[in-house]
This record gives C-alpha cells, sequence and structure tokens, in this order.
C-alpha cells in the first residue's frame, strides 16, 4: 500500500478500499457520451440534408434525447466548438475509438482460450 509522503503512515485500509470502489464510478457515462458522439457522426454523414427541414443542433437534440443520461444546457453549442475534425477530413466512422479499445481485448481473451 502506499504511504503519506511526510509522516510515512500508511493509508488506512478503509480508505483504501473507497477509493478503489469509486475507481470506476460513473465509466459507463463516458462510454455512453462516445456513443452519443458516434450516432451523431453517422447520423450526419448518411442521412442529414444540409438546407433541409432541421439543424445540426436539431439532430444532435434528437440524439442526446434517444443516448444521453442528462440533457446538456440549451447554449451547448457543441458540434459547432469541440466536434470539428468531422468537418476536416475525418468523417464518418468516429465509432472506430471504441473498437479501438474492443479489439485488443478480444484478441486477449481468445488467445487465453484458444490460438485463434
Amino acid at each position: 500500500m502506499t504511504r503519506h509522503i511526510d509522516s510515512g503512515e500508511p493509508l488506512p485500509r478503509a480508505l483504501f478500499d473507497k477509493m478503489l470502489a469509486a475507481k470506476n464510478f460513473q465509466s459507463g457515462l463516458q462510454t455512453l457520451r462516445q456513443i452519443e458522439f458516434a450516432l451523431f457522426d453517422m447520423l450526419m454523414h448518411s442521412n442529414f440534408e444540409p438546407g433541409g427541414g432541421k439543424s445540426i443542433l436539431q439532430l444532435l437534440d434528437e440524439v442526446r434525447t434517444e443516448v444521453a443520461g442528462a440533457d446538456p444546457p440549451a447554449y451547448n453549442r457543441f458540434p459547432q466548438r469541440l466536434f470539428a475534425h468531422l468537418l476536416g477530413g475525418y468523417a464518418a466512422g468516429y465509432y472506430s475509438y471504441k473498437w479501438r479499445k474492443c479489439c485488443p481485448r478480444m484478441r486477449t481473451a481468445c488467445s487465453r482460450k484458444t490460438a485463434c
């Protein structure tokens, strides 16, 4: 276990156990946010018509209503500020971030069972 930097006193086991239990607190929300990004990305590139019946923010609001665990404030302008890489050649495929994390785990699990 760890010790205090000055006193050398060990971290109480109960506190260590609490910290360990909290390690993955709300980690599912991070995954859910990535799913929101991916769905928005795929809908924006597959069936969004610029100048059509809805704006990009309306599309994002629809995705958030379907996926997100919490509604962002009305002043949130997320796609214009933070997701600009979609408009600069990166294109559809944001969901690949999730596969990047998944594939090594699948490969490790598979190699433990048999030679894949």
